[in-house]
């Protein structure tokens, strides 16, 4: 049984929608950008070479979300480099080539610090990777941010336009009610004066017939 309360309305289901709703979509948006990011920059980090002669390694250290329904789930919060890749530079596959002789007991390559590798992991920024081949890494996230600020915008004029009709309404309603304080106040001092006239014509009748009653006896 779910017991927790249903919202339906006013600033505090505005603020689960914009929660739930926008800010996730935001977070899902550079969650995949990160995503793509260390997937394209390992792929390539592997055909490479580090200085000790070794390739086949990631640049990023591999993660998986667990989740099949959200492949990107928290992968910002877990981007991170190669352990061995943080303890020495060496390691990282800048150069290009391939083993001049695998069967040597100390095989050596061509390529040595030609920084070829370093150069396609670079290009990845000019590479198409979002919107069916269309945007880059940047364009992705100037689209992420364009479409926030674009929203944002939108509800503030939103807001704006809301006031000024409540505005409006509450100034068509005052002048419908006609409510006018200084008539009001004029009208309270007619009315006292007239209390006032209809309780001295009650004494003095009161008096008379005192004085008749009392001096018929």
């Amino acid at each position: 049984m779910d017991l927790r309360p249903t919202i339906t309305g006013g600033k505090l289901k505005a603020l689960l929608e914009t929660r739930d709703g926008d800010i996730q979509t935001l977070i899902d948006g550079f969650n995949e950008l990160a995503y793509s990011i260390m997937t394209e920059t390992n792929s390539i980090h592997r055909i490479g070479y580090g200085l000790d002669g070794e390739t086949n390694r990631n640049f990023f250290t591999y993660y998986q979300s667990g989740d099949p329904n959200s492949p990107y789930k928290e992968c910002i919060a877990n981007m991170s480099l190669e352990d061995f890749i943080t303890r020495d530079l060496t390691t990282i596959a800048c150069a290009g080539g391939s083993f001049i002789n695998e069967t040597d007991r100390l095989p050596t390559f061509n390529g040595v610090g030609d920084g070829s590798n370093a150069i396609l992991i670079a290009q990845l920024k000019q590479t198409c990777f979002f919107n069916d081949g269309k945007s880059t890494f940047n364009d992705y996230y100037n689209e992420i941010v364009t479409a926030l600020a674009a929203k944002s915008q939108k509800m503030e004029n939103e807001l704006t336009y809301s006031t000024n009709i409540m505005t409006q309404l509450e100034s068509q309603r005052s002048a419908q009610a006609g409510v006018s304080l200084d008539e009001e106040l004029s009208n309270l001092i007619k009315f006292q004066h007239a209390y006032n006239a209809a309780a001295k014509c009650v004494t003095t009748i009161d008096e008379m017939l005192d004085k008749i009653i009392n001096g018929m006896i």
